[in-house]
């Protein structure tokens, strides 16, 4: 009789962070000083990147791209979270007074990313 060979069981997805899209006509370091007063607030998740169109406007110097007014505000857990830290952050992003339009869920799948990185210019 064979035996059957060990198959190894992909690990469930294991949430990472969250994207928040927001409707912003302010700058960039007004959105930042904003949600930083929030980072004590939604641990395990701390404010990593914002993007506009796809490419990082922070951390870093701001690139000369025609912007939008829509942000991408990426919160990141660096060991994992769960959706009531998705939704806590979501709250504490509009108890700042802006106006979310979009949210994603950034997970794990099987040890790697199931999101794009950020983009730099």
């Amino acid at each position: 009789m064979k035996k059957k060979a060990k198959v190894k069981k992909p690990s469930g997805p294991k949430i990472l962070g969250v994207d928040i899209f927001v409707w912003y006509s302010g700058t960039v370091a007004e959105i930042v000083k904003n949600l930083s007063k929030i980072s004590t607030k939604v641990k395990p998740l701390k404010l990593s990147a914002l993007t506009n169109r796809g490419t990082k406007v922070w951390p870093g110097e701001t690139p000369g791209i025609q912007m939008t007014d829509v942000y991408t505000c990426r919160f990141l857990a660096t060991k994992g979270a769960a959706s009531k830290d998705i939704i806590k952050v979501i709250s504490s992003v509009e108890s700042c007074g802006f106006n979310w339009v979009h949210v994603e869920k950034l997970f794990e799948m099987n040890g790697k990313p199931g999101f794009s990185s950020i983009q730099e210019d």
